[in-house]
């Protein structure tokens, strides 16, 4: 489920996402949590292009050619209708006093 929201994202906003995951378990008082890695970087439509595995430590790559990205999100022009000052207070980080 995370893989595919990171790459919505990336596809949402026309530019590449890369995600870090850690791997191996931590064991607490009354849980233990797993962690299954999987680290990956998209292209700018949310395509997976570098990938690691779930179970090892590793860095993985990818290269963008960044003005190529600029040209394709100035062609589809995702953000023209978008209206930030419209859902400005939706955006607040919550500690600030409610109006």
């Amino acid at each position: 489920h995370w893989q595919r929201v990171q790459q919505g994202h990336a596809a949402a906003n026309t530019l590449p996402v890369i995600a870090a995951n850690r791997t191996g378990v931590e064991a607490g008082e009354s849980c233990t949590l797993t962690f299954y890695g999987s680290s990956f970087a998209t292209d700018y439509t949310g395509k997976i292009i570098a990938e690691a595995d779930r179970q090892s430590e590793g860095v993985i790559y990818a290269e963008y050619d960044l003005p190529s990205i600029a040209k394709q999100r100035n062609y589809w022009a995702l953000f023209s209708d978008r209206r930030p000052e419209e859902y400005a207070r939706v955006c607040q980080d919550g500690y600030q006093e409610r109006l």
